[in-house]
């Protein structure tokens, strides 16, 4: 790099604006709070974990249909992601899938 000359700045990702908690997800699952979680081998699936506690839905994670949308998050990112549910996609992940309106950090 020429002497005087800056690094170009990193993305940045984008952040929630909105009040959610840490944890959690609307009754409707449009929105989804958690931390980023990808499977071995090489992040097949990409989950977001939403819940400790017993007897939530799908164990508390639900899978991400569209994976990509959350490639530049790291793994164990605490997230809020908006979109729907489609039960159909079952893919590779074996399970119902949130499809990825937006993804955010939290």
């Amino acid at each position: 790099m020429q002497a005087g000359a800056s690094a170009s700045p990193s993305p940045t990702l984008p952040v929630t604006t909105g009040d959610y908690p840490a944890f959690g997800y609307a009754p409707d699952f449009s929105w989804i709070a958690g931390r980023l979680l990808r499977s071995a081998p090489a992040g097949l699936c990409t989950y977001v974990v939403f819940s400790s506690h017993p007897g939530a839905p799908w164990g508390g994670r639900i899978a991400l249909a569209n994976a990509a949308s959350s490639a530049a998050f790291p793994d164990g990112a605490m997230v809020v992601v908006e979109g729907e549910i489609d039960a159909d996609a079952l893919g590779t992940c074996g399970e119902p899938a949130l499809v990825v309106r937006t993804i955010a950090e939290h």
